[in-house]
């Protein structure tokens, strides 16, 4: 009892002063009632959260519909140009009919020795062409978002109708905007048919004519006129696409209402001043021409004249980009779109992609240029969506370049107007020593293809793609690939190793690998174990690749080294023989690495296992129903004697 009393007044000296009275008369059948609220949508948060996911959904939904439309009209409007062109291939144009005598003639005479003298000729041409022939019908065009996006929101709508109004019905303001512009969605938007290219161009007609036929009729006539010369003409074609550009922009930095209430084309906005104001909605002309003359020089020609004469041709220095195009877009006040794919066909109907000469960027990604995105772009977009990207771009607008030849695609790269700031998270480039990166995993290559000068600070600006990843030789080998004799080092990493000591470890390319070759096969285990030292183990980190032919590795399946041991204790005197390999490594915490084994095997000695094992399992169940058919007469016989 004293001790008791001793353990009460120390509790009461540690400073428990407080204590809390309880009824000792309490009723023994009193109830406590809980109430437990399982709904998911009890608090703000959660509804936040909720909305949030739904409204992910939507804009997920809306960019792959938005791919997939752009993918199938890239098809299909390819496939409509061909058509088009191979109908009038070779087509016998009756030019006395068309053109006039002094033009025809003043062509048949020239014998391209003077640059000057065919600059003269097609000017004159295209002034004809021009007063005579005229757009007046809307052409091809890619589908618009707008339609896109109302499809989208009227399904997301429909599936998601109860749960909105579970989540928003403290908001009800909030959801009243939602169905109102669902029953706006529903109106269709006043759209504008488009004609396409049809196979058959009449070039004697002078009017209904789209953009595209315009151009077609206008490449036609030069092309029959330059017939007998040195002059090469190609047609070059901007396949019309859906600009996926602006629908991945508007689902990274607009909220979920600017997105849905968007309901305006680009066509509503009248262009007066413009000349040939219609289908200027569009960002591009779709068709144009590069004519090559003997010289070699070769010129950008566009017959669809913008005020001055000048405007509609320039020359494109060899082997360089042509980005004048790229500005064409200033005479529109349009919200302009973005080309995507360029080809080019010449009279030997051989078809290139031409799209690096046009349009910026395209040499070192695999995904469409991300440079002309607002810089407020969350750039890690869902994987998902990335994965759709690649799928349609994969082949088209990639160039293979070694990390050496990036001073060659440098004049092929515009950089983007913006502050050094917004190029430390950017896609596609990387500012030496203040762009993100992973310091002791990637390095950069090569030379960089610019060198900006901030606040007397100069910076190294390299592509994205000169940035590669490197990893120790160990690190190598743990991957199946052995480091090439006299490859230097791109990088070098410090680090503290379990003694305290500072170790510098070498770090290189996938390129200065190779990969490990396979372990010569000898003719048993024991042999392997001859040519190791020590405690030193076979190393087989790659099956498919380092695995010696003839053997086994035992996993964790049925005839495992469990198996192997029952088999050794059964036949000592036909024991197989074995020996663990390291197969990988396990890495814990505090710097300590654990050595991942494996049991290797020959063939005919894993072959024995497996017999061994089916032969055990067979066992097994024949035990089983010996138990249960002992079990079934011992039944038998209680029940027989009453009990």
């Amino acid at each position: 009892m004293c001790e008791y009393l001793y353990e009460y007044e120390d509790e009461e000296s540690d400073g428990f002063d407080e204590w809390e009275d309880i009824d000792l008369n309490r009723k023994e059948d009193e109830e406590f009632n809980f109430e437990i609220n399982n709904s998911p949508l009890n608090n703000k948060k959660n509804k936040q959260v909720a909305l949030s996911k739904l409204t992910k959904s939507f804009k997920q939904d809306y960019i792959n519909q938005c791919l997939a439309v752009h993918s199938i009209q890239a098809v299909f409007s390819v496939y409509n140009f061909k058509t088009c062109f191979l109908s009038n291939y070779g087509k016998d144009i009756k030019l006395k009919s068309i053109v006039p005598g002094v033009i025809r003639k003043k062509f048949k005479k020239f014998d391209g020795s003077n640059d000057k003298v065919i600059i003269t000729l097609i000017k004159g041409f295209t002034l004809w062409f021009d007063k005579n022939y005229q757009i007046d019908t809307l052409g091809e065009r890619p589908i618009h978002a707008v339609d896109i996006k109302n499809n989208c929101y009227i399904k997301w709508f429909e599936q998601n109708d109860a749960k909105l109004k579970t989540i928003l019905h403290d908001y009800k303001d909030y959801y009243n905007k939602l169905r109102k512009q669902y029953n706006i969605s529903k109106t269709p938007v006043k759209s504008h048919k488009a004609t396409y290219m049809r196979s058959d161009i009449d070039v004697k007609k002078e009017g209904n004519n789209t953009k595209q036929s315009y151009v077609m009729k206008y490449y036609l006539l030069l092309a029959a006129l330059c017939k007998n010369s040195n002059i090469k003409i190609k047609l070059i074609y901007n396949i019309p696409c859906l600009d996926i550009l602006k629908t991945i922009t508007d689902c990274s930095t607009k909220t979920f209402l600017k997105i849905i209430e968007e309901q305006q084309y680009s066509l509503e906005t009248s262009v007066s001043e413009v000349k040939r104001s219609i289908d200027f909605d569009l960002f591009y002309p779709y068709l144009w021409l590069e004519v090559e003359v003997p010289s070699g020089r070769t010129f950008y020609l566009n017959p669809i004249i913008h005020g001055s004469m000048n405007e509609y041709y320039e020359e494109i220095p060899n082997g360089q980009p042509f980005y004048p195009f790229y500005k064409f877009g200033s005479i529109s006040p349009h919200k302009l779109e973005q080309p995507f794919y360029i080809l080019s066909v010449d009279e030997n109907l051989e078809i290139q992609n031409v799209s690096n000469k046009y349009i910026p960027n395209l040499q070192y990604t695999n995904r469409p240029c991300l440079i002309n995105l607002k810089k407020e772009v969350f750039w890690l977009i869902n994987k998902s969506v990335w994965k759709s990207i690649n799928n349609i771009f994969d082949g088209f607008d990639k160039i293979p370049f070694n990390y050496y030849q990036h001073k060659n695609i440098a004049n092929y790269i515009v950089m983007p107007e913006i502050s050094i700031k917004s190029l430390k998270n950017h896609p596609n480039f990387i500012v030496e020593g203040y762009s993100k990166t992973r310091r002791n995993l990637d390095a950069l290559s090569g030379d960089p293809i610019r060198e900006l000068q901030i606040n007397s600070k100069k910076y190294k600006v390299y592509v994205r793609s000169q940035l590669v990843r490197v990893r120790s030789m160990t690190h190598w080998e743990i991957l199946g690939r052995t480091v090439k004799s006299g490859a230097i080092p791109l990088k070098t990493k410090k680090y503290i190793d379990r003694n305290g000591k500072f170790q510098v470890v070498s770090l290189y390319t996938f390129e200065q690998t190779y990969k490990t070759p396979r372990i010569p096969t000898l003719n048993c285990v024991k042999a392997y174990r001859r040519t190791l030292k020590g405690n030193e183990m076979l190393k087989v980190f790659n099956k498919s690749n380092m695995l010696p032919n003839e053997y086994c590795l035992l996993d964790d399946g049925k005839v495992s080294k469990r198996t192997l041991n029952k088999y050794n204790r059964k036949n000592r005197k036909r024991f197989v023989d074995y020996m663990d390999v390291i197969t990988g490594f396990k890495f814990l915490q505090k710097n300590q690495v654990k050595p991942i084994t494996h049991v290797m095997v020959h063939e005919t000695d894993f072959n024995k296992l497996k017999e061994f094992q089916e032969y055990q399992d067979e066992v097994e169940v024949l035990k089983n129903w010996q138990e249960l058919f002992l079990r079934l007469d011992i039944k038998e016989r209680l029940n027989r004697q009453g009990f």
